[in-house]
């Protein structure tokens, strides 16, 4: 359709057909000039240095295999549930990582967290000290179960290390 449309217009304003280029963009460019020094860039660079360590914790095929960098404080890994994930988030203040109920469907999303909720004295046992919070939200549509490191910064790169062994940790237990 939009080539078809794209041939009207060439026609109209009798323009060559053949002057029309399509450029593609590589999925690792640099994704333009007007991202540099901003939150969008730092955050890309921090995903470029922890999904590989990510990656490799679950293993190919798993969880995160078709996740790539991006400009978000969070990625999303698959874990086979429609509208559930586990997602790796990295802030200005803490790194955390949650088990997101978030389907169209907020009664489904409560059952799921519910279902979980009633295991919670075992699965708390596995997290330790890390401690996990129980966010069921009754005012919002999702819920999450999370894992917050403290005193890091996606901000402060000699916290990356840190970070980028908790994200795979945590998200391999969750």
């Amino acid at each position: 359709t939009k080539l078809s449309m794209l041939r009207k217009f060439f026609k109209a304003y009798g323009a060559n057909q053949e002057d029309l280029v399509f450029y593609l963009r590589d999925a690792d460019d640099n994704h333009s000039e007007e991202e540099a020094g901003t939150r969008y860039e730092l955050r890309r660079r921090y995903w470029k240095y922890a999904l590989p360590v990510i990656q490799a914790a679950h293993g190919e095929g798993n969880s995160f295999s078709n996740v790539t960098t991006s400009k978000q404080n969070w990625i999303s890994g698959f874990v086979g549930i429609n509208g559930v994930s586990i997602n790796c988030i990295a802030n200005v203040d803490v790194a955390r990582v949650e088990l997101y109920f978030g389907s169209a469907n907020k009664d489904r999303n409560k059952a799921r967290f519910d279902k979980l909720f009633l295991h919670k004295s075992e699965i708390d046992a596995q997290f330790g000290d890390s401690g996990l919070v129980w966010n069921r939200s009754d005012e919002t549509k999702s819920s999450s179960v999370y894992c917050v490191l403290k005193d890091v910064s996606i901000q402060t790169e000699e916290d990356w290390a840190m970070m980028a062994r908790f994200h795979p940790e945590v998200s391999k237990k969750m």
